[in-house]
């Protein structure tokens, strides 16, 4: 349970701050015979009470909350009272003159939970979110340097490189090279998804280009070998896009 666990760290801070200090020689200001006998174990109560109000009200949520001029605002309201209280009931119940080495333990106390609390943030937050294997890393996908096909039923495995153009004819397109020409089965379409996109841009509705074949381009047209083809109007602003 959240809250049993939160007792019993506070407890055993408590505890540990009590053990930390000499009550006898630091602590009993002016001894009594009364309830002043425990005021300096009083005074770690509280103390402990502010340091857990600071670090888990003012420092957890509003400046880890994002709200930092709240913070300093409220963190010096709080300290200022701090001072003045301490000050006047140091001076007035136990006579004490020189309150200055009460008041510097007020604010080491205070840094020193802080450190202690945000160190104790960091260790759980750390085990419990562990630094994440490093997945080995999938080799991105080369372009194909091939296009794979069926020439009159035989399997072929045409270099990219040597194609010029590309023309569709509706469940057909014609791969022309240098000095020859194949009629593939193929969509434009799939072709245009199969060759690499860095090289080859369709040009309009019926073709599609190796940019590294062509001779001359302008707004409408581009020339391959002695072919020149028209840029569709559709796919001028795309074309544009990708011709160098």
């Amino acid at each position: 349970m959240k809250w049993l666990s939160f007792v019993g760290r506070n407890l055993l801070g408590l505890s540990a701050l009590l053990l930390a200090h000499n009550f006898v020689d630091q602590y009993i200001l002016h001894g009594g015979t009364d309830w002043t006998d425990y005021a300096p174990y009083l005074f770690l109560v509280l103390m402990y009470g502010w340091i857990v109000f600071h670090n888990r009200v003012l420092f957890e949520r509003l400046f880890l909350g994002g709200n930092r001029v709240a913070y300093f605002g409220w963190l010096g309201l709080c300290m200022l009272v701090g001072t003045v209280n301490m000050t006047l009931i140091l001076r007035q119940l136990f006579g004490v003159d020189n309150v200055v080495p009460h008041l510097l333990r007020y604010y080491s106390d205070t840094v020193t939970g802080l450190g202690v609390y945000v160190t104790y943030r960091y260790l759980t937050t750390t085990s419990a979110n562990p630094p994440a294997s490093i997945a080995p890393q999938t080799p991105l996908p080369t372009e194909p340097t091939y296009l794979s096909c069926l020439v009159n039923g035989v399997p072929q495995q045409i270099p990219v490189v040597t194609i010029r153009y590309v023309e569709g004819l509706e469940n057909y397109i014609k791969i022309f090279m240098a000095g020859q020409m194949h009629v593939v089965r193929m969509t434009l379409k799939e072709a245009e998804l199969r060759l690499p996109k860095d090289q080859f841009v369709r040009i309009s509705k019926s073709h599609i280009v190796n940019l590294t074949q062509a001779q001359r381009l302008d707004a409408d047209h581009v020339q391959v070998g002695a072919q020149t083809l028209r840029i569709g109007r559709v796919f001028k602003r795309y074309t544009a896009e990708q011709l160098p």
